[in-house]
Order: C-alpha cells, then sequence, then structure tokens
C-alpha cells in the first residue's frame, strides 16, 4: 500500500512499502531508498513518474560517488601534506643542509642590517675553509667550564652535599647552519672534545680533531658502508650529508662504536616515579659517576667521560651529577641551545647561584616519557669491533651467555641488545653440549670396562675371541655401546 506524503506542519512517521521500515521526514524516506532499495530499481513513493524517479535515484548514485571521490583525494592530500611537512622538520625534504642553512641565514642578516657584509664574506670564507678541512672552526665552543665548576664547588655551593663532575669537556652550542636540527652533532662534538682530551683514549683516537657537522655525516655514512645499524641507514636512506636530517641516540652509539670506542645505550622507556619523573635515570647516572659515596670528598673530578642524553625532540649532555644535603639528585647538564655569551658567566671569578640554573636538572625537570642515554665505557680491540657487526652478533651473543652461564649468572654486557630467542638459542646449545660431554664420557667409560674384560680373557682362555664374543657381558656392552653410540 503506497502512503501519501503527510503535510510538513505534521510530525508523523512515513513506511516503506517494500521493506517496512519507518522514517521521520521526506529526505530521509528518500535518503532510504537511494541507499536501501537503489538496486532493485523501486519507485519512490513520493514520485507518480517511475522514469523520472530513476534518473534522479542515478543522479544521485553519481553524485554520491563524486563525493566519495572527493573525500579519498581530499584524505590523499592531506597524507602527501604530512609527510612533507615531517620531512621538512626532519631534515629530509632535499632544501639542503649545513652549508646551504648556513648562507641563507647570514643573508638574512645582512638584508635585516644585523650584519656587515664584510662579516659575511669573511665568515662564508672561514666555513669554506672548516669544511674543507673538516674540521669545526671553534667559534661555538667554550672551554674550561669543568675546572671552573670544581673551583665553584669548592669554595660555595653550601647546600650541596656531594657533585661529581666528568672528565674535561668543552661545550658546542648551534649555529646559523644547524639551528633547529643540529643539536645530536653539537653532543657529539662534546662527547668526542672529552675523549680527545683524555689519555686512555689516545689509541682510536689518534690524529683526530673535533669533526665540523658535515665531516660527522660523512663519518655516519661510512660506519653505515662498514655494516653498522642497516636499519637506520635505510630509515634515513643511506645519506646524511647535503641534508638536515637529525641524528639520535643509535646513530651516536654507531659512530663511537666504528671509532673503536666501546660503548651502550641504556632506554628508560617508561617513567619510574611520580607525576611522570624518572628517579631511576637519576641513580643510575650517580652510580655511573660515583663508586662510594660515603667517605669521598665535597667534589670529585672523574676520569669518566659524559653522557649522551637523549628524549623527544632534543639531547643535551650530562657532565656531572649533585647529591644535594636533603638527598635529592641534580643532573649538571650542557644543552646546546644554549649560546656562548650564557655559559662564558661560568668562567668569572664570581659565579653566582643563578649562573648554574642553565645547568641544573633536578628529576621534576625531566618530565619526558622516554630517555635514551649513550655511556661509554673504554676501547674496543679491532677484533671487538668486527664482532659488533651485524653479521657477527649471534656469535658474539653464544660465546659471552656461555661463558656467564657458566659462571652461575646471567647478565648481559653488550650493548646490543639481544633479542629473547637469540638468548634462549644460546642457553639450549650451551646445555646441549653439556648433555653430550656427560654421554661422551659415559661411553669411554664403558669401551674401558670391555677393554679391560677383553684383556682379562686372553690370559685366561685359549679361545678368548670365542668366549669374549659370546660372553653375556661382554655381548651385551657392544650392545649397550652401540645404542648409546
Amino acid at each position: 500500500m503506497r502512503m501519501e506524503p503527510m503535510p510538513a506542519t505534521r510530525c508523523a512517521m512515513l513506511s516503506c512499502d517494500i521493506c517496512g521500515a519507518t522514517v521521520t521526514s521526506e529526505p530521509d524516506m528518500k535518503a532510504h531508498l537511494l541507499v536501501v532499495h537503489m538496486e532493485n530499481e523501486v519507485i519512490c513513493p513520493f514520485c507518480t513518474n517511475s522514469v523520472q524517479c530513476s534518473r534522479d535515484l542515478e543522479l544521485a548514485h553519481q553524485l554520491q560517488q563524486e563525493e566519495d571521490r572527493n573525500r579519498r583525494s581530499k584524505e590523499s592530500r592531506q597524507e602527501i601534506e604530512e609527510f612533507q611537512r615531517l620531512q621538512r622538520q626532519y631534515g629530509l625534504d632535499n632544501s639542503g643542509g649545513y652549508k646551504q642553512q648556513q648562507l641563507r641565514n647570514m643573508e638574512i642578516e645582512v638584508s635585516r642590517g644585523r650584519m656587515h657584509p664584510c662579516e659575511f664574506h669573511k665568515r662564508k670564507a672561514d666555513m669554506m675553509e672548516s669544511l674543507a678541512l673538516g674540521v669545526d672552526d671553534g667559534k661555538t665552543k667554550t672551554s674550561g667550564i669543568i675546572e671552573a665548576l670544581y673551583k665553584y664547588y669548592q669554595n660555595a655551593a653550601t647546600d650541596v652535599r656531594h657533585v661529581w663532575l666528568s672528565a674535561a669537556v668543552d661545550h658546542f652550542h648551534s649555529s646559523f647552519g644547524d639551528k633547529g636540527w643540529g643539536c645530536g652533532y653539537r653532543n657529539f662534538q662534546m662527547l668526542l672534545s672529552s675523549l680527545l682530551q683524555n689519555g686512555s683514549y689516545d689509541d682510536c683516537m689518534k690524529g683526530m680533531s673535533v669533526p665540523c657537522i658535515p665531516k660527522i655525516q660523512s663519518m655516519i655514512e661510512d660506519a653505515w658502508k662498514e655494516g653498522f645499524d642497516p636499519q637506520g641507514a635505510s630509515q634515513l636512506n643511506n645519506r646524511l650529508q647535503g641534508t638536515r636530517a637529525w641524528i639520535g641516540a643509535c646513530e651516536v652509539y654507531t659512530l663511537l662504536t666504528s671509532l673503536r670506542v666501546k660503548c651502550r645505550i641504556i632506554d628508560f622507556h617508561k617513567p619510574t616515579g611520580p607525576l611522570g619523573t624518572h628517579p631511576r635515570l637519576f641513580e643510575w647516572i650517580l652510580n655511573y659517576y660515583c663508586s662510594e659515596r660515603e667517605g669521598s670528598p665535597k667534589v670529585v673530578c672523574t676520569a669518566k667521560p659524559p653522557i649522551y642524553l637523549q628524549h623527544q625532540g632534543h639531547s643535551r649532555t650530562v657532565v656531572g651529577i649533585e647529591e644535594r644535603k636533603n638527598r635529592t639528585l641534580c643532573l649538571l647538564i650542557f644543552d646546546p641551545g644554549c649560546p656562548s655569551r650564557e655559559m662564558q658567566k661560568l668562567l668569572k671569578q664570581d659565579v653566582e647561584v643563578s649562573h648554574l640554573k642553565q645547568l641544573r636538572k633536578f628529576v621534576g625537570n625531566l618530565k619526558h616519557k622516554q630517555y635514551q642515554i649513550v655511556s661509554v665505557e673504554g676501547v674496543l680491540s679491532p677484533e671487538e669491533k668486527v664482532m659488533k657487526l651485524p653479521r657477527h652478533r649471534d656469535v658474539a651473543t653464544l660465546s659471552r651467555v656461555t661463558h656467564l652461564h657458566s659462571n652461575g649468572y646471567v647478565c648481559s654486557s653488550d650493548s646490543t641488545p639481544t633479542q629473547p630467542w637469540t638468548y634462549c638459542s644460546c642457553l639450549f646449545i650451551t646445555k646441549a653440549y653439556s648433555f653430550m660431554s656427560v654421554k661422551f664420557l659415559f661411553v669411554l667409560f664403558c669401551l674401558f670396562v670391555c677393554l679391560v674384560f677383553f684383556f682379562c680373557k686372553v690370559f685366561v682362555s685359549e679361545v678368548w675371541p670365542l668366549n669374549v664374543c659370546f660372553h653375556p657381558f661382554g655381548f651385551g656392552s657392544g650392545v649397550f655401546i652401540i645404542f648409546i653410540l
């Protein structure tokens, strides 16, 4: 039964003649017929012309398809724009690297009257010389801060119970060429400056100077070509030179390992304290710098290199840690975003407490979801460096786990995380070899017994071969040995 349309002023329910569904308005009924009964080519209850109704439905269907195409096209454009935005953010948009950004920013400074053209050409010449030599020009470097901090803590800082400082390290800050993306490179320069001043690393640092950022990019690419970190290399298209690509803890670890520096990555993947704090990170750094807390002097200059500290979007360098009189901990951090003029305030004779504010970071100041650190632990031999390569990692893991398991405990000291299946396989192989050695000794014992019995029969009987072969003990032992083998 067809139902006449109700007046617009009345609120009544409309029923579909085909399926009995009810709707509250004529537009809803038309939409229902279009979506549900389009394929059945039904006649619209509000139209007396079946041909016109069919055309209207076809037109509506075309409009719906066009709307779907427009929506998919819009979503595709948004995905492309988001991908391009991420490429620009992480320096992978082929817009040039350190050199291009340095020149572009200096030209902007000249156009705004902040830099004289003569200064522009002088800086350009210095930059080109630095890039040609592959050595940092030192214009962003501040030296002697660790020594100044040692004097300050000796004479002041009454609220500090103990403080441990790293070995000597220079501070490097961002410049026109790497502003916004170069923190990882600058922190590597800080870490390397400390290793170059430490005689323990002369063997692997022989003839080196602090490299410029393009040189660091080239060194990381060389490490990739050696076979280090193939996954990271593929993510960055095996190319860093000429880009503004960010680097993090994995790239720093890769580069240090390729230089035969023994290091490891520690991942603090979730907060361990209230309000999203990371007290275990502070405890780990305290244990890294100090071996004994009680009985040590107030200020200790250790021989430990600084620590590379990474979190989402930024990285810094940890150069020491304070233990306050209330037993709270405070990190001393070099930030590459802090300019030289601020760091040089720490070199004055009368250092004020406010000058240290830029260095001090308490537990409540570090609330990122995840942190990674790279700590240096010594020098690798050429053989150990080769074992760090992915194709040798399983063999190295097997030998390490076997050794530790034989000592009664399992604690991986390797800097490269071990996959669970690799670890289980190593333990299985170790136990298998232990079982095989026991079985081998048992077989030797059985053979020894048979030989003793054999020689006894030689001196007892003239028909010893027949007696030995058919004697119950000799025959049973032989069958048992064959079964074991």
